[in-house]
């Protein structure tokens, strides 16, 4: 349903109906906060294993995330990325299956934002997928991010070299594409 701008609240009743669906992204449609948390709350909410949203689907990312209990996969895409604003104090703890997560963000917040995020679910991630990292961000995921299979970083800061990532313990190989 991603990128449907004619997916909205009336759709609702369609997509409930859809009885064993487990990934469900929701980016750019015109579902409003409402009808998301309509969604989550619902039975198939609760069974979903892979939600993609953004800021222009859903503007209370914090409730949302709270009622994702069986998600293994997150994909977020938002302009100013506060992790507070996204996931409050108490959802994380709800993210116990999440193995994979995506974030698309501009740099408002990022760094920080990340930091908050890995320190707190980087020991169960095995993909993770940023817009962009810094050096710091690269050092926190090495040292939290032990089960990590896959990292995918899609603009580097310019300090980092293929040198620095290629020294990190527990990579089998890195390829850097610059």
């Amino acid at each position: 349903l991603m990128c449907s701008k004619n997916i909205t609240d009336e759709s609702i009743d369609g997509i409930l109906k859809l009885h064993y669906l487990e990934y469900l992204h929701l980016r750019e449609t015109s579902i409003s906060s409402h009808g998301l948390m309509r969604l989550m709350t619902s039975a198939l909410g609760k069974q979903l294993k892979y939600v993609g949203f953004s800021s222009r689907t859903c503007g209370d990312f914090a409730c949302v995330v709270s009622e994702l209990q069986c998600i293994t996969t997150l994909n977020i895409s938002c302009n100013e990325f506060n992790v507070d604003a996204i996931f409050g104090p108490k959802p994380l703890n709800n993210l116990l299956h999440l193995k994979a997560l995506t974030v698309h963000s501009e740099e408002r917040g990022l760094e920080m934002g990340l930091e908050t995020l890995i320190n707190i679910l980087g020991t169960q991630l095995v993909y993770l997928n940023l817009s962009s990292a810094s050096p710091n961000i690269v050092n926190i995921i090495m040292r939290h991010c032990v089960r990590l299979e896959c990292l995918i970083i899609n603009s580097f800061f310019s300090s980092i070299e293929q040198i620095y990532l290629d020294t990190q313990p527990g990579f089998k190989s890195i390829t850097s594409i610059y």
